[in-house]
């Protein structure tokens, strides 16, 4: 942490991450962020991030686990986690700012042969989006209560991926994906009730 008049350093952190991407998620209302380093094969690391006076404060977010952070809901009040690849079968939701399990979706409840890929989004407060691999896009409620399975217009392949889900607004959800044939990218329009367009 630096101090904005004189750049001085205030306190920093050392965490164990040899060759890690790091990418921050801030908190939509609060002063605190989550920080997520990414190692490649070794996994993935999450902490939240609070400043407290001069100092900084670090919490492991399910620590052993590999969480991937697909962000925090609208309101702050959820923060939506989905698997690594090497364990894929759980997306999970949990509570801010406590950071406990309140729901989880199995692979096998929505019947993904191939468990979860990394990308996940929020559609607003009430939905998120993710993705069953090499499958559909899941589209469900915050407490993942009805998830719907939505096909989407892609040749996946043997090797296929859906990379990035970004909310767009008013139900439009980006779809990044990777095909054997290029890059693409697709917009899906959500109807409340009536999957997609």
């Amino acid at each position: 942490m630096l101090d904005s008049a004189s750049g001085a350093i205030l306190d920093d952190q050392a965490i164990d991450a040899d060759d890690a991407r790091a990418f921050l998620h801030p908190h939509p209302a609060e002063d605190t962020a989550i920080l997520e380093l990414a190692m490649g094969q070794d996994g993935v690391l999450a902490f939240r991030v609070d400043v407290e006076g001069s100092r900084l404060h670090l919490t492991e977010i399910l620590a052993g686990d590999d969480p991937v952070i697909a962000g925090f809901s609208p309101s702050g009040a959820r923060l939506l986690v989905t698997p690594y690849p090497s364990d894929p079968q759980t997306v999970r939701m949990l509570s801010w700012p406590d950071l406990k399990e309140i729901s989880r979706l199995d692979a096998s409840d929505v019947d993904a042969a191939y468990g979860f890929g990394l990308a996940g989004c929020w559609i607003n407060d009430d939905r998120a989006a993710v993705y069953a691999t090499e499958d559909a896009l899941i589209v469900t409620d915050e407490n993942f209560d009805s998830p719907e399975r939505i096909a989407l217009p892609i040749d996946f392949g043997d090797e296929g991926e859906i990379e990035s889900l970004t909310h767009l607004g008013s139900g439009n959800v980006a779809v990044g994906a990777w095909t054997p044939a290029g890059r693409l990218t697709l917009v899906v329009r959500l109807i409340e009730g009536k999957g997609c367009d």
